[in-house]
């Protein structure tokens, strides 16, 4: 097997070079072919510089996608201003212009934690590249740190198919709210982004940068925690004597509303991440495309302009970081605050004579939510926000009965709520 390097005149790495070898190691995955053990492969031909170059001419020769928002609407978005971002670095120590460099033994050791599943997409089957890894690794290991020196993501890792899957199956098939769209993106580019997330939260916990109070996607963190948080303030609240009025918020499609200009603002501002890490997740959100499936039948290709990337590996991450303003917003109003991902909990005690001040105060707190959420192209659902009063059995008498405003819906108290999957009375 011969692998012809790159001219030396080339100089550094750059995005097209990150292309022509992509294109390069799909052709060498697609030229092999196993042997009778099912074990080792072959050598099936030789690669030069020259159809590296045409394979990857090859490979950008595709239709060009097309945008699913008009040419009105996508202007009305260029034209308003990124909101200001309250929770900034503090000091320039944080900040991180390069990757750290990918080793062979990172990708094996990610390799082999991959599911045995795969896409049509991915030039050979998991297992397979499982069985043959460490004849493939030293490949893997060149392309992934040629796209993290060049701060480029190959095309093809950006490329989705969604499917269509019945939520229940008792649904009408007929009606398209019955289904529930999943996307499949290839196996190396869900190989690259675990590298990519592993030294990101690396690095943001070394530099603790990470909002305590949000918890998904983080070790030593789950949703039991944040149950169980939240009810042991409100329970030593009570036992004081005092009343507790949590509030759930809920958003609408909040992943798909991400606005790709505002996220790469705040990773700068907020994180500190510049030079060819900050241009590595440029290339990450730009110009992504995705089409559906179905059986024999696919749609066009469609350009995603906003949100992060459905069924990748970064999409909880981004999201976190593209919403931690949230926490130091609501604490302004002298609430708690306590998020997991996209479930985010305001909560606030009182004495009983003063019930009327923190629905007052709470409100205001969901005014500033709402309006935070609409500048950064989220959707508050207040028709869906849930509210609970939370008070000892001698104080029950104590629980205003009036309904409590949340931006323009007035929200009736509920006797139990449902709170990351548990039902708290």
């Amino acid at each position: 097997m011969i692998l012809t390097p790159l001219p030396q005149h080339c100089g550094s790495p750059s995005a097209v070079h990150t292309e022509i070898f992509y294109a390069a190691s799909v052709n060498l995955f697609r030229r092999q072919r196993l042997t009778p053990n099912g074990r080792h492969l072959t050598n099936c031909g030789v690669l030069s510089t020259r159809s590296w170059a045409a394979a990857a001419s090859r490979h950008r020769k595709t239709s060009e996608p097309r945008c699913f928002i008009d040419s009105s609407r996508r202007k009305s978005l260029v034209s308003v201003l990124p909101p200001p971002t309250h929770h900034r670095r503090n000091s320039c120590q944080h900040q991180r212009r390069v990757f750290g460099p990918v080793t062979t033994t990172d990708v094996i050791s990610a390799v082999k934690a991959l599911p045995d599943k795969q896409c049509s997409s991915d030039p050979l089957q998991t297992r397979v590249l499982k069985s043959n890894i460490d004849m493939l690794a030293p490949f893997l290991t060149e392309l992934f740190n040629r796209s993290l020196s060049a701060g480029a993501v190959p095309t093809a890792f950006k490329a989705a198919y969604v499917t269509l899957l019945l939520k229940k199956s008792d649904l009408h098939p007929a009606n398209v709210q019955s289904y529930r769209p999943i996307a499949n993106l290839s196996v190396l580019s869900e190989l690259l982004e675990c590298l990519v997330a592993q030294h990101l939260l690396d690095n943001l916990n070394a530099s603790k940068l990470l909002p305590d109070l949000q918890s998904a996607y983080r070790a030593h963190h789950s949703s039991e925690r944040v149950v169980i948080k939240v009810l042991a303030d409100i329970l030593q609240a009570l036992d004081g004597g005092d009343l507790a009025m949590p509030t759930l918020l809920d958003l609408s499609a909040a992943f798909d509303t991400v606005d790709h200009g505002i996220l790469l603002c705040r990773l700068e501002t907020s994180y500190g991440l510049q030079g060819c890490v900050l241009k590595w997740f440029s290339s990450y959100v730009d110009r992504r495309k995705h089409f559906v499936r179905c059986e024999a039948f696919k749609s066009v290709p469609t350009l995603v302009l906003c949100r992060v990337p459905q069924g990748s590996v970064l999409r909880t991450i981004l999201f976190l970081l593209y919403t931690v303003d949230l926490i130091l917003l609501i604490q302004r109003h002298d609430l708690c605050p306590h998020l997991y991902t996209d479930d985010t909990q305001i909560y606030g005690t009182c004495d009983p004579s003063a019930t009327a001040a923190l629905t007052d105060k709470m409100s205001a707190c969901v005014d500033d939510v709402a309006l935070w959420m609409c500048s950064n192209r989220l959707q508050l659902n207040t028709a869906k926000t849930e509210v609970l009063w939370c008070a000892t059995s001698r104080r029950q008498h104590q629980i205003p009965r009036e309904p409590t405003r949340v931006g323009t819906d007035f929200v009736q108290s509920a006797r139990s709520v449902c709170d990351l999957g548990i039902s708290r009375l």
